[in-house]
């Protein structure tokens, strides 16, 4: 891969990411703000690791959720899984919240 367009898919994988994690921070603050009882609060909670739970499945069986969303970064997807090979996968299973906290 050219040196400029994986410099071009970077941007463009940071922009998207950026995006989504400040779309994600104000709609749980946004319904945080309305969250007037314990009951509600907790259903929330459940669909959110729901949510993550689902996320985590589908990522798990097809590669990363940017990939699915903008297939436009499957070269870059590609590319990184060419040049680090077995260790993508050791380091995305690392990096799963649960196991680097609980190391069962």
């Amino acid at each position: 891969m050219v040196e400029q367009d994986l410099r071009k898919l970077r941007k463009k994988q940071i922009i998207i990411q950026n995006i989504t994690y400040v779309f994600g921070i104000a709609l749980i603050g946004i319904v945080l703000i309305f969250i007037k009882s314990l009951k509600a609060f907790s259903f929330m909670a459940g669909a959110i690791c729901l949510i993550s739970f689902i996320i985590g499945m589908i990522t798990r069986k097809r590669g990363e959720l940017i990939e699915i969303i903008v297939p436009s970064m499957r070269p870059l997807f590609d590319y990184e899984r060419d040049k680090l090979g077995i260790e993508i996968g050791k380091s995305k299973r690392d990096n799963c919240l649960f196991r680097r906290y609980c190391r069962l």
